[in-house]
């Protein structure tokens, strides 16, 4: 008898564990893929970071293109948007300003010749 009980309550252990657990809600989902989603997104703006400090360039762009790709693709309405329209701006202008930019040729190769050298 003792061995049946036994038997009975190691069978339905599983079920019962199954049963205290609480059903995942249908938002928590799309919490937590929200949250890896940000968390994939710093994670490529830091490797671009790298990436430029090591001279890969084009490495770096498409890092950075794929984190504000994902950032984006979390906004399906106007009111984040709008409500970082002034960090979007202070990024600009930080750009405009930039004065240890170079331009777009002269971050494509490494080949420094002078004028007089053409």
């Amino acid at each position: 008898m003792l061995r049946t009980a036994l038997g009975i309550l190691l069978l339905s252990l599983p079920v019962l564990a199954a049963e205290s657990e609480a059903p995942a809600l249908p938002g928590e989902d799309a919490e937590v893929r929200e949250l890896s989603t940000l968390a994939e997104a710093e994670n490529l703006y830091d490797k671009a970071i790298v990436s430029f400090r090591e001279g890969r360039v084009y490495n770096a762009r498409a890092e950075l293109k794929r984190a504000f790709a994902l950032i984006a693709s979390l906004m399906d309405e106007d009111e984040l948007p709008t409500e970082i329209r002034s960090d979007f701006k202070a990024m600009i202008e930080k750009v405009r300003a930039w004065e240890g930019r170079e331009t777009a040729g002269e971050s494509l190769g490494d080949l420094e010749v002078g004028p007089e050298e053409l």
